[in-house]
């Protein structure tokens, strides 16, 4: 999911800055993380709408990935602070959820504690962190007397429905002239009963610093210790910083809030640089995705077509000889169907 959710925040290496702007938009429209996406989308498009025409199915990719890339275009890439203060946050909550809000095992599991002086000492400052991040309802999930539904305090970013189905409704309409009236209405019908679902599967990809962090946070997922845990989300932190920053160690630290120094500090303490060179090896291995989304969106056209519209005209002619074949097919079972019923 990190990998996927943070396509859209790729940041553009053509357009170094001095100093750090957090008004400042960090926003790519780098072609291969764009085609990666569109792949993405294309296959939740194709799963909830099932466009019978191909074309339209990659009108739709095209028309939302552009809607995600232009939803949160001002979005800067989170400092240090700011996501760490997230992970703070985040990773209390969980735990306490974990341990259905029993404060002694939680500074025991989180925060190493053994014997009870030690758990007494730490629960002061687990206390104050409650209040800090108003978690006192998950404190209560431990007292069957104050038990009260449990609620994320921390949420993604989503995506309205309306907005979806207004722009696959705006892309629909271009292929109005050249598609038969019955498959318009009825993609019109998909496109209006799947929208909210499709919002729900894309929304993660929205390039916003919560869903950021939310899927930074994700590789955490089973640490209980808060320390290994930080360092874990950290390590992550700095390498997309690395990465989006196309690995130049001076942008990388504006973007993160931070001195050259303190990033290389950080880096060496990590073992980001590992990380990165073990990144590079699997990259070696693998197909560009590039090129496999290529040969996805861009299949053969057939050979009679020499226009779009007459591409167009040659599916629509193929799905009419499918719908009537079908047709046929029905009305030869019509008889059959009469005969069992009077012998019955």
């Amino acid at each position: 999911m990190t990998m996927q959710a943070n396509l859209a925040y790729d940041i553009s290496q053509d357009s170094a800055r001095e100093g750090f702007d957090s008004s400042t938009s960090y926003f790519s429209s780098n072609d291969n993380k764009k085609e990666e996406l569109a792949y993405l989308i294309g296959k939740e498009i194709d799963a909830e709408i099932q466009p019978p025409l191909r074309d339209i199915s990659h009108g739709f990719t095209q028309g939302l990935t552009d809607l995600i890339y232009t939803s949160s275009k001002d979005e800067p890439f989170p400092t240090r602070r700011q996501a760490l203060d997230y992970f703070d946050q985040s990773f209390m909550q969980r735990e306490l959820k974990r341990v259905k809000g029993n404060i002694t095992q939680y500074t025991r599991d989180a925060l190493g504690a053994e014997d009870e002086s030690e758990v007494n000492n730490l629960r002061r400052n687990v206390y104050r962190q409650i209040e800090k991040y108003s978690l006192g309802s998950l404190v209560d999930a431990a007292r069957p007397w104050k038990q009260t539904p449990l609620e994320d305090t921390i949420s993604l970013n989503y995506l309205q429905p309306e907005r979806v189905e207004t722009t696959l409704t705006g892309v629909l309409s271009g292929y109005k002239s050249v598609i038969q009236p019955a498959l318009y209405d009825d993609i019109s019908a998909r496109i209006k009963e799947r929208s909210p679902a499709i919002a729900e599967k894309i929304s993660p990809y929205l390039p916003t610093q919560t869903n950021r962090l939310n899927n930074l946070f994700s590789v955490t997922e089973g640490v209980t210790n808060y320390q290994e845990a930080r360092a874990t989300f950290e390590r992550q932190l700095v390498y997309e910083a690395l990465e989006a920053a196309g690995f130049d160690k001076s942008r990388a630290a504006r973007y993160l809030g931070d001195s050259l120094r303190t990033l290389n500090r950080r880096i060496a303490e990590l073992g980001v640089e590992e990380q990165a060179k073990t990144e590079e090896r699997k990259q070696d291995n693998v197909v560009r995705i590039d090129e496999f989304v290529q040969r996805k969106l861009e299949p053969d056209k057939p050979a009679a077509a020499v226009s779009e519209i007459e591409r167009f005209q040659q599916l629509v002619r193929e799905y009419n000889a499918k719908r009537e074949a079908e047709r046929e097919k029905r009305e030869e079972k019509k008889p059959k169907q009469r005969h069992l019923r009077i012998a019955a």
